[in-house]
């Protein structure tokens, strides 16, 4: 929006004159700005806070940003809007041409019933709750139920007017008192002095005043009635009247020349000369003044009674305080002071002065880029940073701090610190007796006297300026960071527009009191009572309409000092700065899908349609603070969302393109510089999805879906489960046949054995011999169709074949079986048969070549995932190497062919490892697992 402002000084200030008494500010708006015409009739502020205007060309409304306007086709009922009356509820009802009313309330356009006349409205006005209004020639009462009624009194341009108890009816040559109960009229007066044409009528303290005049006519009549004393007076105006209102408690006449307050009791007029015809005048909620004009659009104005101008000048470009005198600095390095007249005074000094302090003892110190003053006597040292402590001037250098003894009377150097750190200092503030702020072209730094210790205070952005306050507290203004203060314990802390700054980037810092005044490039902010104890409980005012583009400031004890591109300027600080730092009205005005445009009702969700591409919301928030505006954030979530994070924009409106269906919630806030953040107003909105995104097809296609995958599945498992039936049939197949031939090797031996006791004649020992080998068989054909077995069975399967073999051999060995506590035969299970050859093994090679009786002894025991069986004889033994040659038997080959089928089959672990020394023994391990 296009703006042009432009400040208006209530006195002019020349170098010798005194100080005004405040600053006005001016905004003038236009169709440029965004109004419809430049002719506004009237102007009035609703019960939410906006700006309305009377045009030629229909209603508009205005937030401080933009201009809403609207037409008949928005529900207007006439394009031609003439005035307004707000009514004690805060509806502004609207006078039109063609004899409809209306009114506006909560920003909104309303009607009532058609009058069917179209005759231009001549009045409005309230008593007691009731709206009265007239037409040319009727007059009307909205009643109760929003009909009109109308009365049927035969009058020519008849005005209603109320006092609050008393209604007044004005005709053409007569006044009526109403009495509203029985709608009857009684005379209050009438005569020649009332027969002329007459508009708009006013009531103020005592009098009905009213105007007279033609178009034709350059002049007017003010025509008063006193209902007291019955009087009426004439008094003519040199000028044409086309308005009349009360506004702030003073009686306003409306002229081409300017406006008018006329005081009926004297008959005194006082113009406020503008030049510019004018037809209404309002004082806002902020206190700003509206005026309405017929060719030149509307104009606002303010005044900031705590900003006054000083000096008239557009050449100056620095202004320094000391305690004691205020020097200033012109475009041509021109110095001067100020003296107690206002008076500039040239004086002389060094060229480009950069620093004016005073020491305790009196002393005028100047520092520049290339040298320092000490009581107009010079000294070539480079002296933008200087400070005194005690009798000691600091002055900072390039490279080096030149330390002065100012207490004499000719100021004599004392010494020098030279660290090439030091850089060019450009400015120099002493903390403490120990410890001195330096700022040069890298940062901010501290630097420790005694130990000559320098280092940087960690502030990324650039620093722009650096303060102590009067409570010892160092302030740094950055580019871009805010402002940074170390605290009492030297913590650095930040304090930047998310706290309430005006914006990042402060040029200049000063202080009076307790108050911290940062200066930006077109307005100041003031952090109040920012002192240790206070500062985590920040206020921070905004001051904003100093004429001009702010250059330079500085502070007396009592004033800020400001240099702008208009002249010198004088703030009072401890006048109030801000008007109202209340959250700011808002309101979401209506949502817009694609191309239409929907009015949003409380707590009611809106439904969008499918295919909606782009989402459009429209929101406002009436404000009207000069150098202050409205800064809104916002959010959009779903239901579900965690996403809770703000973003932060300047604009009235926000779009949101090409959104997946759901259910939304958009939330916005609204808040100025020196407000809080208003209460959140919120859309629910759902965006409908597409037929083929609907939740009930994705269950029936989710149904369908499941049934394809399962019996997929169920196929898929039916052909693993028949190649997996092959294969087990394949693997017993093979176990069978490994069986067969483990069997028969078996029987082989055991029939050897029979043959042997046969053959020496012991049939005894071949009974006996046969009863147990018929028990061992009857176990093996037990379990010879079983891969698995518990051990408990394998175990009495072994000791049946130990004792068989012991008889065969005629006790030439022992044997015992050992089990382990943990051990729980019954539910472990192992091969079967898999420790017979290794027993057998242990018999035949192992324990029958020794010439005495042998031991062979099984020990199980359990660990956490396997149980463990080990075989031990205390044969002859082997050698290690013959393991895996030529010592593996057939029946041994038969069991390791049978663990490697069982294997693959349970895709499980077993272990064999065989340890043997010569002479010594043989010990087989077997390691089973638990759970097979």
């Amino acid at each position: 929006m296009l703006i042009r402002i432009a400040f208006i000084l209530l006195s002019l200030i020349l170098l010798s004159g005194t100080m005004a008494q405040g600053v006005e500010q001016t905004i003038n708006y236009t169709t440029r700005d965004g109004l419809p015409s430049n002719t506004v009739y009237g102007i009035a502020q609703d019960n939410l806070g906006y700006i309305w205007l009377g045009t030629d060309k229909g209603l508009s409304r205005f937030d401080g940003k933009e201009f809403i306007n609207y037409t008949e086709e928005d529900g207007l009922l006439d394009s031609e809007i003439l005035k307004f009356f707000k009514d004690s509820k805060g509806r502004i009802w609207y006078f039109t041409l063609n004899g409809n009313i209306g009114y506006i309330y909560n920003a909104s356009l309303h009607t009532v019933e058609n009058t069917g006349i179209s005759e231009r409205i001549v009045s409005i006005t309230e008593h007691k709750g009731e709206i009265y209004f007239t037409s040319r020639t009727h007059c009307f009462k909205i009643e109760e139920s929003g009909k009109i009624k109308i009365f049927d009194w035969d009058f020519y341009c008849p005005s209603f007017e109320s006092n609050g108890s008393r209604l007044f009816l004005w005709t053409k040559n007569t006044i009526y008192e109403v009495d509203t109960t029985n709608e009857r009229l009684s005379i209050l007066k009438t005569g020649e002095a009332l027969k002329s044409i007459k508009s708009y009528l006013s009531y103020y303290r005592e009098y009905l005043i009213s105007y007279s005049g033609t178009r034709s006519q350059s002049n007017s009549t003010i025509v008063k009635y006193n209902v007291k004393s019955n009087a009426i007076e004439k008094i003519q105006m040199p000028y044409e009247i086309r308005n009349i209102k009360v506004v702030n408690d003073k009686l306003n006449l409306f002229t081409f020349e300017g406006i008018y307050e006329f005081d009926p009791a004297n008959n005194s007029l006082t113009l406020d000369k503008t030049n510019i015809w004018c037809t209404d005048k309002i004082l806002d909620s902020n206190n700003n003044q509206w005026v309405s004009t017929y060719y030149n659009g509307i104009f606002c104005k303010n005044e900031i009674i705590n900003i006054s101008q000083t000096i008239q000048s557009k050449k100056l470009r620095r202004v320094y305080s000391t305690h004691s005198d205020v020097y200033l600095l012109d475009d041509l390095q021109k110095t001067y002071i100020l003296n107690p007249n206002n008076d500039l005074v040239r004086i002389d000094a060094i060229f480009s002065p950069e620093r004016f302090i005073r020491s305790k003892f009196n002393h005028l110190i100047i520092g520049s880029h290339s040298e320092i003053s000490i009581d107009n006597q010079n000294y070539r040292i480079p002296s933008l940073g200087l400070d005194t402590i005690g009798n000691h001037l600091i002055v900072g250098a390039i490279d080096s701090l030149v330390i002065f003894n100012i207490h004499a009377k000719k100021p004599t150097i004392l010494s020098t610190v030279i660290n090439k750190q030091f850089g060019k200092i450009r400015e120099l503030l002493i903390q403490d007796s120990l410890h001195y702020i330096i700022r040069n072209d890298g940062g901010a730094h501290t630097f420790n006297v005694e130990t000559e210790e320098f280092s940087q205070i960690k502030i990324r952005t650039r620093i722009n300026n650096i303060h102590k306050d009067q409570n010892g507290i160092i302030w740094l203004a950055t580019n871009g960071s805010g402002v940074y203060y170390l605290d009492e314990n030297n913590k650095l802390e930040n304090i930047n527009q998310t706290n309430g700054l005006s914006n990042n980037f402060p040029d200049k810092i000063s202080s009076i009191g307790d108050d911290i005044y940062l200066m930006y490039a077109d307005e100041i902010d003031i952090i109040r009572n920012a002192s240790n104890d206070k500062l985590a409980e920040l206020k921070i005012d905004h001051l904003s309409g100093i004429p001009g583009n702010l250059i330079d400031f500085s502070s007396t004890d009592s004033t800020i000092l400001v240099v702008t591109d208009k002249g010198l300027y004088s703030i009072q600080p401890k006048l109030s700065i801000t008007k109202n730092n209340e959250p700011i009205p808002l309101r979401i005005e209506h949502l817009t899908a694609d191309e239409i445009q929907i009015k949003l009702s409380k707590d009611i969700e809106v439904s969008l349609p499918a295919g909606t591409e782009r989402i459009r919301f429209k929101y406002s928030a009436p404000f009207f603070q000069f150098g202050q505006e409205a800064i809104f954030r916002y959010r959009i979530s779903e239901p579900d969302s965690k996403n809770d994070s703000w973003n932060q924009t300047n604009e009235t409106f926000l779009t949101f393109d090409k959104l997946k269906s759901g259910r939304y919630t958009f939330e916005v806030q609204c808040r100025s510089n020196i407000s809080s953040w208003s209460d959140t107003q919120a859309v629910s909105f759902q965006l409908l999805p597409y037929w083929y995104e609907q939740v009930w097809l994705k269950w029936i296609t989710a149904f369908f879906s499941s049934i394809v995958i399962i019996l997929t599945i169920q196929q898929i498992r039916a052909t693993i489960l028949s190649k997996k039936k092959l294969k087990t049939e394949k693997v017993f197949a093979e176990l069978s046949a490994k069986k067969a031939q483990f069997k028969s090797h078996f029987i082989f031996n055991a029939l050897n054995s029979v043959r042997n006791h046969l053959l020496t004649n012991e049939l005894k020992e071949t009974d006996d011999f046969l009863v147990a080998y018929s028990k061992l068989m009857r176990k093996m054909l037990d379990v010879s169709n079983q891969v698995l077995i518990p051990l408990r069975e394998e175990l009495e399967l072994i000791n049946l074949y130990m004792g068989l073999e012991k008889m065969r051999l005629r006790d030439q060995f022992e044997y015992d079986i050992e089990i382990a506590n943990n051990v729980q035969l019954d539910k472990l299970k192992c091969p079967a048969m898999i420790m017979q050859v290794f027993v057998e093994n242990a018999i035949w090679h192992g324990i029958m070549p020794l010439s005495d009786t042998g031991f062979l002894s099984i020990f199980i025991t359990q660990k956490k995932h396997q149980y463990i069986i080990r075989i031990t004889d205390d044969g002859v033994g082997f050698k290690s190497s013959e393991i895996n040659n030529n010592r593996k038997s057939w029946g041994t080959q038969i069991v390791n062919d049978k663990i490697n089928l069982i294997k693959e089959t349970y895709d499980t672990d077993i272990q064999i490892e065989i340890e043997s020394n010569k002479g010594v023994g043989t010990s087989v391990a077997i390691s089973l697992p638990i759970n097979f």
